[in-house]
């Protein structure tokens, strides 16, 4: 689990987090980084999309939901970056659009103008590349997303908890959201939230 957008002056903060069922090969293969060829398309996503070039972020993307790792009432198939963003989306659409004032929601919804832009070899490329990490013990079963729109990150902080403190505690509803899913336990791997060195008192949800 790690943020993928923290949430700038403008725009919501997006964490996200991916569920695997890993082998006891698997564990060494998720704890190096990617080699060869696949290094080009695993790795920092800093290194390997950017703003002007999310093809291989919505190509991975695209790849999950297609395998039934997304939302199950959304399918297996995303055919606008609407129904894209809602197939990973950890809560519904209408719980998403509860806090937009009646009138505005298309300021943050709208997707006029937006299309998918990984071509499809692309994604049957990630899709090979899923594959092969299957064989060696990575399995990927699902993926979410939490949301948080800055009126949301506003309200937060009216109550108290800053950003960080909302990063951390999405993280954790995706992790408990998770272990629910599996219906096991699960061992949880974040990124570094701020600037935190003790966690116990910052915890929410667990």
């Amino acid at each position: 689990a790690d943020e993928n957008g923290l949430g700038p002056r403008l725009g919501p903060m997006v964490v996200t987090a991916v569920l695997a069922e890993v082998t006891p090969e698997g564990h060494g293969t998720a704890s190096r980084k990617a080699r060869g060829k696949l290094s080009e398309r695993l790795g920092d996503s800093k290194a390997l999309v950017s703003h002007g070039d999310i093809a291989l972020g919505e190509a991975w993307t695209r790849a999950l939901v297609e395998r039934g790792c997304g939302r199950p009432e959304m399918g297996r198939s995303a055919q606008t970056v609407d129904e894209l963003v809602h197939a990973v989306s950890a809560e519904a659409r209408e719980v998403l659009r509860a806090p937009c004032p009646k009138g505005v929601e298309a300021q943050c919804w709208s997707s006029d103008g937006e299309s998918l832009s990984a071509e499809p070899a692309l994604v049957k490329t990630i899709h090979a590349d899923l594959d092969k990490l299957a064989t060696k013990g990575v399995q990927i079963v699902g993926v979410r997303s939490r949301i948080v729109c800055t009126k949301r990150l506003n309200d937060a902080l009216g109550q108290g908890r800053s950003r960080f403190s909302v990063d951390l505690h999405a993280m954790e509803d995706l992790i408990l959201a998770f272990r629910e899913q599996a219906g096991a336990e699960v061992h949880a791997i974040c990124g570094k939230v701020g600037g935190f060195g003790n966690y116990e008192s910052a915890f929410g949800p667990l």
